[in-house]
């Protein structure tokens, strides 16, 4: 994905959260863009010096890393790392997915208990992280 294409797929966040039943809290939108884009920044810039690491590839995953935040995980409309995975999956993003599910643990060994959302809600969470390649 290219970083156009990513910068309107992370706008869409915003008008999708403000036109839901659960906005952004106020101010809640302009941390989680801040959040967002420090992380594309930092990315890029780690992958920049690192020979093997892709940097434009680096700033799209860091700034899509929370597209789950499309919904509001904390009034029960899905935890945001699967719902990020199954949005971007459908978008044919595969890797990206990827990333908005496992930026979330620290491995594929996920321990249900010391979470702070439900079992049922990271059950499914953990099926999908057991697939993958960390």
């Amino acid at each position: 994905m290219a970083r156009e294409t990513a910068h309107k797929y992370f706008e869409s966040i915003f008008e999708k959260r403000k036109n839901s039943k659960f906005p952004f809290p106020e101010g809640g939108d302009k941390k989680f863009r801040a959040h967002c884009l420090c992380t594309a920044d930092l990315a890029e810039k780690i992958a920049s010096k690192t020979p093997y690491l892709n940097p434009e590839k680096a700033y799209v995953y860091g700034l899509l890393h929370d597209y789950g935040r499309i919904k509001d995980e904390f009034n029960g409309e899905g935890f945001h790392g699967t719902v990020g995975y199954h949005e971007m999956m459908k978008e044919g993003y595969p890797d990206i997915a990827k990333i908005c599910l496992s930026h979330c643990f620290y491995d594929e060994d996920i321990d249900l208990d010391n979470k702070p959302q439900s079992n049922e809600i990271l059950f499914e969470a953990k099926e999908i992280v057991q697939t993958m390649t960390f």
